[in-house]
This record gives structure tokens, sequence and C-alpha cells, in this order.
């Protein structure tokens, strides 16, 4: 998984929180396909994969059919968190409900897991929201373009004393009243207001696009670990009937070594063999543990018996074709864009802090003409129209400038970094997928012939023509081509879901159509113009945007590297 582990990490630096890696690089595909965007030649539905047995073939080498372990597992040691059996009164057993484990209800399809994690995944739910945290600084940002009321009321004690003659204090106290209020209206900040806007505007948008990467990275981490969960029950299974095998070799050669047909050491390597075999089927049901886990930790529910993995296919017939896709939808693209809008926002506004402001202020305040009572009282009023320039700062304003261009530089190339990384984890996805499509057809062929060849060593053993070590490697030769099989089927979908990742395809709305979907468009338009004045917020803004050109406008990629991509270098299966 080293491919989406990098792509996700990238995509975790423009989203700014902590990357969580996909899981095992596994997947088992019940429904196979023929190129990455066809379908897989020659491949059977799993339960069908395995060439049928003779009743003959059955009696001599017990050879296993190739239906995967259950996909809930079972547990190595009996622990708390574990369904281990319960004792009742009576002192009978029974199993641990999921209410008396603390656990939600077993998973079951793909699309459920999906829903789950969909609606309950903490990591999502907490881009969402930071999503409508970031929805709210828009109306924040605007509302500078409306008039602040201030008032101050004030109840003051004053004592004063005054020396006459030496000796001779003379003085007064008491208390008065005032009260003040001051008015102020931005007219034209030349800039300042409508960066702030812009810039404000972009992180919401940049938070959308980051939530759209935080879904396709928690949905790729549920599918991961859906299949991950399918393939280790398979390979478990192949360990167990492998166990199977030599436990019946072994019971066999038992019986010719007690009537001297065979020697201590074959039976010795019999042994062995047998011995090797149960380490590798703990070590299997130790993997199906550790993927179960997983999945809790994704999905938030265990898995049940897991039904086949029917994930949509992509929808391109060549290459050039899902990069052209893939530079316009990827989200690892979009949010690099998000992201260099606001820093490009934020170079604007300090731009404008060089420039001067005019605003108008009126100012009322009511006030005792003595500080000592309220027996007479004054009004005054002002109005003012004020034009404010900055002159001198000891370079502050200059190096918050040169801070914000270099900020914007580095997120501009980020832009460049992103395209790059897209279509290499579009290509190499490609690839991998075409040739994972193409070898499991020769491994399928490869596990056919070893089980032929298993057969007839069993047969010829009986026979005296073939010996124990004989017989012994090539059963370890059939286990390793069926793992060898599974194993390409896992890399197949693999391959499939990083492909759909690097595209952009990897959201709910493409993979679990009928869940209810979370709209954060929806959410902006509710909030964003929350506050606006009728006419005077728009006008401002159109105003003060004159002086703020090109915030919007998207950057050029700068790169040619960018823009150059490779072609496939595995041929695509005949469709």
């Amino acid at each position: 998984m080293r491919l989406s582990q990098l792509y996700w990490m990238k995509a975790s630096l423009l989203i700014g929180i902590a990357p969580v890696a996909l899981a095992a690089c596994a997947a088992l595909a019940a429904t196979p396909q023929a190129s990455p965007t066809g379908a897989r030649p020659s491949a059977r539905p799993l339960a069908e994969r395995a060439p049928p047995m003779s009743s003959s073939d059955k009696d001599e080498a017990a050879l296993p059919s190739v239906q995967p372990a259950s996909t809930a597992g079972e547990p190595l040691v009996c622990r708390r968190d574990m369904a281990c059996p319960l004792a009742d009164p009576k002192g009978k057993t029974r199993p641990r409900s999921p209410r008396e484990m603390n656990v939600a209800p077993t998973v079951s399809t793909l699309a459920d897991a999906i829903a789950m994690a969909y609606q309950n995944n903490p990591l999502l739910l907490s881009a969402r929201a930071q999503a409508r945290s970031a929805d709210f600084g828009v109306p924040v940002a605007r509302s500078a373009y409306g008039p602040s009321l201030t008032v101050t009321l004030g109840d003051t004690f004053t004592r004063t004393k005054e020396e006459l003659v030496a000796g001779l204090w003379a003085g007064a106290r008491g208390w008065a009243y005032t009260a003040s209020a001051v008015l102020t209206q931005p007219i034209l900040t030349f800039g300042r207001n409508a960066a702030n806007e812009q810039a404000a505007i972009a992180s919401a948008e940049y938070q959308r696009e980051a939530l759209r990467l935080t879904e396709m990275q928690v949905l790729g981490n549920v599918v991961a670990a859906y299949i991950a969960v399918r393939r280790d029950a398979a390979l478990l299974t192949i360990a167990r009937e492998n166990l199977a095998i030599l436990d019946r070799q072994l019971e066999g050669n038992r019986a010719r070594f007690k009537y001297k047909d065979l020697t201590k050491t074959d039976l010795d390597q019999t042994e062995s063999e047998r011995e090797t075999a149960e380490a590798a089927m703990m070590q299997a049901q130790g993997q199906l543990g550790v993927s179960q886990k997983q999945f809790m930790q994704y999905v938030g529910a265990p898995p049940g018996d897991l039904a086949d993995v029917d994930l949509p296919e992509a929808p391109f017939s060549t290459l050039a074709d899902a990069y052209a896709y893939a530079e316009q939808n990827s989200a690892l693209i979009s949010t690099a864009r998000a992201k260099e809008r606001v820093s490009h926002a934020n170079e604007q506004a300090a731009r404008a802090d060089f420039r001067p402001r005019i605003d108008a202020q009126g100012s009322f305040a009511y006030s005792s003409n003595s500080p000592y009572n309220n027996q007479l009282r004054n009004t005054q009023v002002v109005v003012q129209l004020a034009l404010t320039q900055p002159l001198y700062d000891s370079g502050l304003r200059a190096g918050k400038l040169q801070e914000a261009k270099e900020a914007d530089e580095s997120d501009w190339r980020l832009i460049d970094s992103a395209l790059r990384d897209t279509r290499e984890a579009v290509g190499s996805a490609w690839d991998q997928l075409a040739a994972a499509r193409l070898s499991i057809v020769h491994f399928q062929n490869a596990m056919e012939r070893a089980q032929s060849a298993y057969v007839g060593a069993v047969r010829q053993q009986k026979a005296g023509d073939r010996s124990t070590f004989d017989v012994l490697v090539l059963a370890s030769n059939f286990q390793s081509m069926r793992n060898n099989y599974y194993n390409a089927v896992a890399r197949e979908a693999s391959a499939k879901l990083n492909l759909m990742g690097a595209l952009g395809l990897l959201e709910a709305r493409y993979i679990a159509p009928k869940v209810p979907l979370y709209d954060a468009q929806a959410h902006y338009d509710r909030v964003a113009r929350r506050g606006n004045l009728p006419i005077l917020t728009q006008v401002l803004s159109q105003v003060d945007g004159a002086f703020v050109p090109g915030v919007r406008r998207p950057r050029p990629v700068r790169d040619e590297g960018a823009r150059q991509a490779l072609e496939t270098s595995v041929p695509e299966p005949a469709q």
C-alpha cells in the first residue's frame, strides 16, 4: 500500500490533519473485471474458481474446496473483550450478546459498512464540524462592511483637595454621570475588507475540499479493511485445509511406518510439515484478527460474514482519459487550489495595509458640567469623514507582506506537486490493476495444475512410484499457488481502490449512492449571507473588490513536469 499511503500523506499535509494511513493493501474482489475498466477474463466467482474433484480424488487426497472461512473469525484466547461463552446458572454455556460485550451488531455488506462509517466515523464528523466552522467566517468578514456602534456609560466619583495656604485645605467631591455613543461606517478601505472577505470565502471552500478529501480517506480505509477481512478469511481457510491434508497424510504415514512400509525419515518429514502448517494456520488466524480490529476501528462495528465486494468500475477505457478526468476532479488537486486561494487573498490583504482608508464617524456625548454633581449638563454631537493613512510602523507591514507572499508561493507550488502526485497515483494504479488482472488468469491456471499434480503424486505414492518427500513438496506447492492466487485477487482490488481514490471517485455518492449524503454546500449557502445589510453590503463589497483583482482567478501551472505523463506499461487484457 505504499502508493496509497504516500497519496494520503500528501492529502493530510493539505488538509492539516494527522494522516490516517489506509488499511492493509488487501482485497478480495468477488466480481472479477477484465481491464482497469472492463470485465476480467476467464475468472469465476470465489466458490467456483477451484476445479471440481472426483469422489476418488476426495478419498485419496482430501483436497479442499476454496470456500472462504467465516469473516467473523474466531478468537485465539478467551478474554473479556471477546465473544467467549458464558456459563449460565444451569452449567450450560451461551455466547455473549453484542449488548453484553458493548459492541455494535456485526456488519455483513460493504454498503452497510460504508453507511455506518459515513454517519459515525469520528474523523469524518470532525471534518464536517471544521467545515461548518469555516462557513461562519464568511458572515464575520462581511460584517466589516456594515456600521459599528459603541455605547459607553459612566458613573464617576471625583474627589479633589487644594492647599490654599500652608495648612489650610479646601476641596470638593461627588458623583457625575456620563454617556457617549460612537457610530462608525467604513466607506472605502481600498481592498482591506474585500481581501478579508475573499480569504474567508476561500477558507470555507478549502475546508469543504478538505472534507471531501477526508471522506475519501475514511471510506478508503473502510473498503480496504472490508476486503482485507475477506482476503484473510480465505487465506485462513487455505491454512486450515492444508493442515487437514497433512493430518490425513501423517495418519496414513504412521500406519505405513507401523507396518514397516515407510522409513523414519519420511515420517519425520511429514510431522515437520504438519507442525509448520499448524504454525502457518495460527499466523493466518492472528492476521485475520488484526484485520478484524482494523475493520472495527474504521467502521465502528465488528465484521460478520461479509458479502462480496461490489465497487463500481472507473468509467474510462484509456489512461489518457483517466489523466484528464483526474486533473479536473481529483480531491488532492482541488484542495491544493483552494488552499492557494486562501494564501493569495491573505497576500492581497497585506498589500492593502499600505493604503489609506475612509470612514464616516458620528459621536454623541452627554455629561455633567461639574465632575462632582449632575446639576448642570451638556451634550455634544460630532460628525466627521476621516481619512486614515498609516505612515511608519518600523517595518511591520513590509514584513507581513513578505511573509504572505512566500506563503502564497509555497501553496502555488503545492498545486504543481499535487498534479504530479495525482498523475503518478493514477498511472501507477492503472498499471497495477492491469497487471493484477492479467496475473490472476495465470495464477488460477497454476493453482489448477498444482492441484492436479498433487492428486497424481498421492496416487503414485500409494503405488510406490513417489516418495513422501515428493508428495509433501507438491502439497506445499499447491498451498503456495492458492495463496498466490488470492493475493493476486487482493492486489487487483487494492489497485482498483487506489485508482478510484486518485480519480476522486472514492466518495459515498459514487460507491454507496443509497446512503443519505451530507451537503456541506447547503450549510454554507444558509449561513454565508447572515447579517448582510440590504444594498449596502453588496455595493461596498463591489467597490472595495475593485482594488483586489485576481483572487478568484485560477493560478496557471508553472511546472512542466506536472503536464507530462507516461503511458501504461502493461497491455490491457482483451475485452
